[in-house]
């Protein structure tokens, strides 16, 4: 889904640049940029489908656990950009996370009172890599495998680009979520046991699915500009426009008030 997105976006660039050559020309008469700027956004479109079709250098693959150094819970911020993430339970006693991280890790770990605040990157990204060209194949398609603390309480922040999200958080003890994704592909399962969890989805365009587990109840409020929007109403029964909601939800031991914010794509939640 990736590659088609991008290869989309650099023919609509070749598409524009060459109405406007035609136009510099004099061939056709449209009000839009000039012969050299056509010329520009036409290297540019072929400069993002050449980079969709050449091989990715192999990026090294670093392997990393992140102590808890004494903390009882966690605040974890994952900027992972282009690729592929995956997310589930696993970390060993005293660890607050570890996984292996094909394109690079930076991280920062920073302990307050009892919560362990860490923010994790991929190597390299940033401003410069985001407009120096030559940088791109650097930073597009890093493959993470993290796999988080199931025992401690987390409030968990991802934030992603044109990738393929695999979050599986059934066993973790999330009591705050924050998704936001470009163009991309999610498949969220929420906690299965974390009591009550406060959730916020939101993409620009792609699609999510979205997996509630069977005993935990659900307040749901979806606000879609053109998303298709699924939502299984047997489970969640519609309360208004844009919210539905479990029949025992104010009652129910775990739940999950989970907001959803989408433009382009689809939507399922189950």
């Amino acid at each position: 889904m990736m590659r088609r997105l991008v290869l989309t976006g650099g023919g609509i660039l070749i598409a524009l640049g060459v109405v406007g050559v035609l136009d510099a020309l004099g061939l056709i008469h449209v009000s839009i940029c000039g012969l050299l700027w056509a010329f520009l956004i036409i290297a540019a479109g072929v400069w993002i489908i050449w980079g969709a079709y050449t091989k990715v250098p192999s990026a090294e693959t670093q392997d990393v656990t992140i102590p808890l150094e004494g903390a009882t819970r966690a605040r974890i911020r994952v900027l992972h950009g282009a690729g592929r993430l995956r997310v589930k339970g696993g970390a060993g006693p005293g660890e607050a996370a570890r996984g292996s991280f094909a394109g690079g890790l930076e991280y920062s770990v920073n302990k307050e009172g009892d919560t362990l605040r860490v923010e994790m990157r991929v190597a390299g990204q940033g401003l410069a890599a985001g407009l120096l060209p030559w940088r791109w194949p650097k930073t597009r398609g890093a493959e993470w495998n993290l796999e988080l603390n199931e025992e401690i309480p987390l409030t968990l922040e991802f934030e992603g680009g044109a990738s393929e999200n695999l979050l599986d958080l059934t066993d973790l003890n999330v009591r705050e979520l924050h998704v936001e994704t470009g163009a991309s592909s999610t498949k969220l399962s929420l906690p299965a046991g974390a009591g009550h969890t406060t959730a916020h989805v939101a993409y620009a365009a792609g699609a999510a699915e979205i997996r509630v587990p069977s005993d935990v109840a659900a307040r749901i409020r979806v606000s879609s500009a053109m998303a298709e929007a699924k939502i299984d109403r047997v489970r969640f029964p519609r309360v208004d426009r844009r919210l539905y909601q479990s029949p025992d939800y104010e009652t129910a031991n775990n739940k999950v008030d989970l907001k959803i914010d989408a433009n382009l794509g689809s939507l399922d939640v189950r």
